[in-house]
Protein backbone atom coordinates (compact mmCIF):
# COMPACT_ATOMS: atom_id res chain seq x y z
CA UNK A 1 0.00 0.00 0.00
CA UNK A 2 1.37 3.76 -0.83
CA UNK A 3 2.80 6.01 1.18
CA UNK A 4 1.28 9.43 0.88
CA UNK A 5 3.51 12.44 2.96
CA UNK A 6 2.02 15.61 2.21
CA UNK A 7 4.10 18.53 4.25
CA UNK A 8 4.34 22.09 3.55
CA UNK A 9 8.34 22.67 2.26
CA UNK A 10 11.26 20.07 1.11
CA UNK A 11 12.83 20.57 4.12
CA UNK A 12 9.44 19.45 5.80
CA UNK A 13 9.22 16.21 3.38
CA UNK A 14 12.75 15.31 3.92
CA UNK A 15 13.12 15.20 7.39
CA UNK A 16 9.20 13.29 7.43
CA UNK A 17 10.43 10.62 5.30
CA UNK A 18 13.75 9.88 7.04
CA UNK A 19 11.77 9.57 9.64
CA UNK A 20 9.50 7.33 8.34
CA UNK A 21 12.54 4.88 7.24
CA UNK A 22 13.89 4.86 10.27
CA UNK A 23 10.46 3.87 12.07
CA UNK A 24 9.12 1.32 9.28
CA UNK A 25 11.60 0.67 6.91
CA UNK A 26 12.81 -2.80 6.10
CA UNK A 27 16.05 -3.63 6.48
CA UNK A 28 17.79 -5.17 3.21
CA UNK A 29 21.28 -5.54 1.74
CA UNK A 30 22.23 -3.37 -0.94
CA UNK A 31 24.55 -4.23 -4.09
CA UNK A 32 27.34 -3.36 -1.92
CA UNK A 33 26.75 -5.83 0.41
CA UNK A 34 25.38 -3.07 2.84
CA UNK A 35 22.89 -2.53 5.22
CA UNK A 36 20.01 -0.35 4.69
CA UNK A 37 16.44 0.76 5.58
CA UNK A 38 14.20 0.83 2.53
CA UNK A 39 10.55 2.17 2.43
CA UNK A 40 8.83 1.29 -1.36
CA UNK A 41 6.32 3.14 -3.09
CA UNK A 42 6.85 6.56 -1.23
CA UNK A 43 5.14 9.89 -3.13
CA UNK A 44 6.09 13.00 -0.94
CA UNK A 45 3.59 16.00 -1.35
CA UNK A 46 5.55 19.32 -1.30
CA UNK A 47 2.79 22.34 -0.92
CA UNK A 48 4.79 25.46 -1.00
CA UNK A 49 7.41 24.84 -3.63
CA UNK A 50 10.15 27.38 -4.18
CA UNK A 51 8.53 27.65 -7.86
CA UNK A 52 5.10 29.04 -6.82
CA UNK A 53 4.74 31.98 -8.10
CA UNK A 54 7.90 32.35 -10.44
CA UNK A 55 5.78 31.15 -13.32
CA UNK A 56 4.39 34.97 -13.82
CA UNK A 57 7.94 36.52 -14.94
CA UNK A 58 7.78 33.70 -17.54
CA UNK A 59 4.65 34.58 -19.23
Amino acid sequence: MPILIEVDEIADGWETLVKEIMKNGKDVNDERGSLTKEILNVMVSIKKTIWQGCWRGFL
